[in-house]
């Protein structure tokens, strides 16, 4: 059975407050494709974002790249810190 968009949005809303997470989990009509899309709706600054990129490098692990949401990282070039524009700050797990 496929668990919906709902289920999930529950399940991060009570671990946020299982674990005292300081945030607010928002959900949107509108399209939030994009940061610059999330950022309009929300009435927000592409700075006031976060985002994050998962990747598969070429040992088959799982890479995960958080970067500023005005930032981009390069999927043809990996999630080497390189990737990013200068300035940038890049947290991979």
């Amino acid at each position: 059975m496929m668990e919906t968009n709902a289920h999930h949005e529950e399940k991060l809303k009570t671990y946020m407050q299982r674990n005292n997470v300081s945030g607010e989990h928002l959900t949107f009509s509108e399209s939030t494709r994009s940061v610059a899309e999330a950022a309009n709706v929300a009435g927000v600054t592409l700075q006031d974002f976060v985002k994050n990129i998962c990747m598969i490098d070429s040992n088959g692990s799982l890479v995960v790249g958080i970067v500023k949401g005005e930032d981009r990282v390069s999927t043809s070039r990996g999630a080497a810190p390189s990737s990013l524009s200068s300035g940038s700050d890049l947290l991979i797990f």
